[in-house]
């Protein structure tokens, strides 16, 4: 296979024509072409993988097919990125409250059934009242 031949084939393949397509076209069999594309990385799974960056330092991430595509490159860039970015996600699940004992406003999770804002409150409204 000549540089020129190789050159269509990569083309050919990167707008996913078909090894047969590709073999009429140069007149070449289509083992050979196969054979070419699997030693070059031109075969279709490799060519339908999505490339994206870590959202925390950028680097490339290839998703696998039939996975949930990853966010992170690995469990660091992770970790990095939530503790410098706990603001950003907001918690749904925290309702607004008002202490009994003091009168401040302070915020509690939906299932927690709280009346104070802090076990100081609590032990004065009790031991008082």
């Amino acid at each position: 296979m000549t540089v020129e031949q190789k050159k269509i084939v990569r083309n050919m393949r990167n707008k996913l024509y078909n090894y047969a397509e590709i073999a009429d076209v140069l007149g070449l069999p289509v083992n050979t072409i196969k054979s070419y594309c699997y030693r070059n990385c031109l075969n279709t799974e490799e060519l339908l993988k999505e490339v994206i960056p870590c959202k925390n330092c950028g680097k490339a991430i290839v998703s696998q097919s039939k996975t949930k595509p990853r966010v992170f490159c690995c469990d660091a860039c992770k970790i990095s990125w939530w503790k410098s970015h706990k603001e950003d996600h907001k918690k749904t699940s925290e309702i607004s409250l008002v202490c009994k004992t003091c009168g401040t406003e302070f915020t509690a999770y939906k299932s927690a059934d709280r009346k104070y804002c802090s076990q100081h409150c609590y032990q004065r409204r009790n031991c008082n009242g």
